[in-house]
């Protein structure tokens, strides 16, 4: 069984950040930011209800202030051990704050804690910015996959070398 990450808190200069795994108190929140993020291509709460009752699945949630401002959700598979990013979003008001970045750290220090030998996403070929994001995380292009998502948009694969 993989462990759970504990709560993070974070001080900057700003406000206070904390990251979290979630709990059913957050769903709601999360399923708003979801639907508001991907419009088309949300999750359903029986998906993130499977992800968090998942022994190899975690939804973190970052906080600022006391609010909801964005979550994470990652798996471990196996054989090589690889970390899948399913889903990340930041509210839109808090994004290029920091949060994406320390989710992303998040995930990546959980995956290298285990054993991981990289961490793998899905981002649409079109979104250029969450790509120069995950590049500037030090994520490489890694492929791509025709008709990836449901409006027939072609995703492209980010992974991150965790075995140096």
């Amino acid at each position: 069984m993989i462990s759970s990450p504990s709560i993070r808190a974070f001080h900057p200069s700003r406000g206070t950040m904390s990251i979290r795994p979630a709990t059913l108190n957050d769903l709601y929140r999360i399923l708003d930011l979801e639907q508001k993020t991907f419009t088309e291509t949300a999750f359903s709460r029986a998906t993130f209800l499977y992800y968090m009752h998942s022994d190899s699945s975690r939804v973190q949630v970052i906080e600022y202030e006391g609010v909801l401002a964005g979550y994470v959700v990652y798996t471990f598979r196996a054989e090589p051990l690889t970390v899948y990013v399913d889903s990340v979003a930041v509210r839109p008001e808090y994004r290029r704050q920091g949060m994406g970045r320390r989710m992303m750290d998040e995930v990546r220090d959980a995956a290298a804690g285990h054993g991981a030998q990289c961490i793998k996403l899905h981002v649409r070929a079109s979104n250029e910015r969450a790509i120069d994001f995950y590049i500037a995380l030090g994520y490489e292009r890694a492929g791509g996959v025709d008709s990836y998502y449901r409006d027939g948009e072609d995703a492209c694969i980010m992974r991150l070398d965790l075995s140096d």
